[in-house]
């Protein structure tokens, strides 16, 4: 078993002044709560990601919220984010095309509204869905799992 490091006023790393109680040196990035010192470059835990390259879960939010994909962009996933936007965006043009030729015919006073319904209650979970698989991600990415 291990013992727990004593307090160091300085980063073992860097030298930098630190205050007790912060996880990563605010001038390197290092995580100060490391049991061994990672030789440079190397590290698969929390380290690998110092506090620069961490994705924030409220702008991971957003932009997932502001359009499908943008948060799994945000995150690192760039093949899901791409898929994702380009799905929605198809699925929004069908429903305008629906809508529009519904609209041209004397039954689109009735069924438009019916179609524009039925695609928001289809597109409510998947846009939650997206949401939270966004934040997953960025929270596997911060933990250094991504």
């Amino acid at each position: 078993m291990t013992e727990a490091k004593p307090f160091e006023r300085s980063c073992p790393a860097c030298g930098a002044a630190r205050t007790e109680g912060e996880r990563y040196c605010p001038s390197c990035g290092k995580d100060l709560f490391a049991i061994s010192p990672d030789p440079p470059g190397t590290g698969d835990g929390p380290s690998a990601h110092p506090p620069a390259h961490r994705k924030s879960i409220g702008l991971t939010i957003v932009l997932a919220i502001i359009f499908p994909g943008l948060g799994h962009l945000y995150a690192g996933r760039i093949a899901r984010g791409l898929a994702l936007m380009a799905g929605f965006a198809i699925m929004a043009a069908l429903v305008v095309a629906v809508v529009l030729v519904l609209g041209a015919s004397g039954v689109g006073l009735l069924c438009a509204p019916l179609v524009i319904v039925v695609a928001l209650l289809l597109f409510l979970p998947f846009e939650l869905w997206q949401i939270l698989d966004a934040v997953g991600w960025s929270a596997a990415r911060n933990m250094g799992r991504a």
